[in-house]
């Protein structure tokens, strides 16, 4: 088990925490996937599924092996499959 406080950034899809974290409680890669940066480049990331809490709600949802200085970010997915609300307030509201 691993307690990670998270970032939540809804502009991101995927969630990711540094790989050296997933990898010192046994969760080991199960493939890779290209991801496009914000500065446009293209990275190849591992990825994996487990098991994430959050607030009492749990879900399995992927996880990106992020490089070791990686700030543990929750995406739009993993928030939406632990059944949590998804949106954007603008500011004219």
């Amino acid at each position: 088990t691993l307690t990670i406080d998270f970032v939540i950034d809804v502009a991101l899809k995927e969630s990711v925490v540094p790989a050296f974290q997933l990898r010192k409680i046994g969760i080991q890669p199960e493939g890779k996937r290209p991801y496009q940066l914000a500065n446009g480049h293209f990275e190849e990331y591992e990825f994996a599924f487990a098991e994430i809490s959050l607030l009492d709600e749990n879900t399995v949802g992927l996880l990106l092996f992020g490089p070791e200085d990686a700030e543990p970010t929750l995406g739009a997915i993993n928030l939406l499959a632990a059944g949590f609300s998804v949106g954007f307030k603008s500011e004219a509201q």
